[in-house]
């Protein structure tokens, strides 16, 4: 079975989604309005969780490993690359300061224990809160694809949507909504990284994903009304703003599904894919170079363009070295 051209296209709408909602919200002189529209591109994240659940499920569907087989491939494709830039930003300290002491927001990195300390979870690159809960997720999942296959694939998501669920209640009911340690433990995500396992089990069996069957006009629909309740949700704040990810989940998928059925720069969007996780790496630091060390040497529009430039490239580099060094597919 091939990879989906839906799941392959979908990562990279998420990764540009991100990438221009911290260049938006950090480095841009835009009006406030643009900054606060720009937060819908977070939402990509959702879609790399869907991702990452789907891609481990296939690749398990093909060769089931057990945990330790299993830890060490993540260990080389995901962890090593991330240490690589966490070690250069601990390095430029001009860019990259630190409340913290800088040695010990440099082991809480190494040895993955910012995850449980709010002040630490953002060092080094307000992105890298995502790899703490991607990499959760790897030591959970060869559990939670034996569930699914005890289970069933309908009980084991209808089960994760309500853990979840309760869990982002619990939070909201604790009053720990500024958590961060919390609000992005795996639980908080389960629901779709569920979702992509699900997904990855009928894809293996039929070769479709039951998305892409949609019309137009019913995507156009949901779309809109998914990305309307989202931002009302966001606006009003407290409870709307903890249980708005299903509605910013569907509005962003969405919006790649829509695309993809358009065949839209299909190609630059699929060599997009192959680098979106060096992109997810990267993009923070080139940002930082750009708009910081070079601060006001040319124009805005000119920065953009360049830092953007300069993403790409580097992150093909990047691509290209780890796959030279640790043999990566």
């Amino acid at each position: 079975m091939g990879k989906s051209g839906l799941i392959t296209y979908s990562k990279a709408v998420a990764i540009l989604g991100v990438i221009i909602y911290h260049l938006c919200l950090g480095y841009l002189a835009v009006p406030s309005i643009v900054k606060t529209a720009s937060g819908f591109g977070g939402a990509g994240v959702h879609i790399f969780i869907f991702c990452s659940g789907f891609g481990l499920m296939v690749s398990y569907i093909r060769k089931p490993l057990n945990f330790i087989d299993f830890i060490k491939r993540r260990f080389v494709k995901i962890y090593v690359p991330y240490i690589i830039v966490v070690l250069v930003a601990f390095c430029i300290p001009a860019l990259f300061p630190t409340a913290r002491n800088r040695v010990l927001v440099l082991c809480s990195h190494v040895f993955l224990f910012k995850m449980f300390d709010p002040s630490l979870l953002d060092t080094f690159g307000g992105q890298f809160w995502y790899i703490s809960t991607i990499i959760q997720f790897y030591l959970v999942f060869i559990l939670l694809a034996k569930i699914m296959v005890k289970l069933g694939q309908k009980k084991y998501l209808i089960i994760c949507c309500c853990i979840s669920f309760l869990w982002a209640l619990m939070i909201y009911l604790l009053g720990m909504n500024e958590n961060r340690a919390l609000t992005n433990f795996f639980l908080q995500y389960l629901w779709e990284f569920a979702m992509g396992m699900v997904i990855a089990r009928e894809y293996s069996d039929t070769g479709l994903i039951r998305f892409e069957k949609i019309g137009f006009l019913p995507l156009l629909l949901i779309i809109i009304a998914s990305f309307g309740i989202y931002s009302v949700m966001s606006l009003v704040g407290g409870p709307g703003k903890s249980f708005n990810d299903p509605f910013s989940f569907a509005a962003i998928f969405g919006i790649a599904l829509l695309l993809y059925k358009l065949n839209f720069l299909t190609g630059f969007m699929e060599f997009t894919s192959k680098i979106s996780y060096e992109m997810y790496l990267l993009h923070i630091f080139v940002f930082k170079i750009f708009f910081i060390a070079l601060k006001g040497l040319l124009p805005q529009t000119v920065m953009v363009l360049l830092s953007m430039a300069g993403i790409y490239v580097l992150s093909y580099l990047y691509n290209r070295l780890c796959r030279l060094i640790f043999g990566r597919r």
